[in-house]
């Protein structure tokens, strides 16, 4: 059984072969992660954009349905056809608000700067920036937080497809 807050262990032999291998992998998980949510923001953001166009769109027309029924019988078919669009626009903001593309295409954004940031940091500890070699402790440390970033982010998506009044988490505690 595995003690909680014990220290990693240290590999027997080969800690730098070990130290290699593990900056490499950090590497290719910010890499994937990055292109994940960079895609993520650009659905989520196109998505926004369509969704609100179209919920203005049928607003628009709904309204100029209903100015142009000035007759009897045209005001029955302009009116009922005002209706269904009417109805159409409300399901249209309801899936507005349910996926909220544009705070998850923000917070899309804000994950993949922050997963920017932890790549510069470990370039800078691969080159021996404060005059050393990465070591282990400081590779644990930025995986850490790269896994932190990625939690943060799930919490997020999660809380925004919670059906309640604030599910965006703006107002959560920090």
């Amino acid at each position: 059984m595995k003690k909680e807050n014990s220290p990693p262990a240290k590999p027997a032999s080969g800690g730098r072969d070990s130290l290699t291998l593990r900056l490499g992998l950090l590497h290719e998980e910010l890499d994937r992660s990055i292109k994940k949510f960079e895609g993520r923001r650009k659905r989520n953001a196109k998505m926004g954009v369509v969704v609100k166009l179209l919920s203005l769109g049928l607003s628009a027309v709904v309204t100029v349905l209903l100015g142009l029924g000035g007759a009897d019988a045209d005001y029955l078919l302009y009116g009922r056809a005002a209706l269904i669009l009417s109805a159409m626009t409300g399901v249209v903001s309801g899936i507005s608000v349910f996926f909220d593309f544009n705070d998850l295409a923000l917070k899309y954004k804000d994950t993949v700067d922050k997963l920017g940031i932890i790549k510069i940091k470990l370039r800078y500890l691969e080159t021996g920036g404060k005059n050393s070699p990465a070591e282990a402790e400081e590779v644990d440390a930025l995986k850490d937080e790269y896994i932190s970033t990625l939690k943060e982010t799930y919490e997020f998506f999660q809380a925004v497809r919670k059906d309640e009044s604030d599910s965006t988490g703006k107002d959560t505690e920090e």
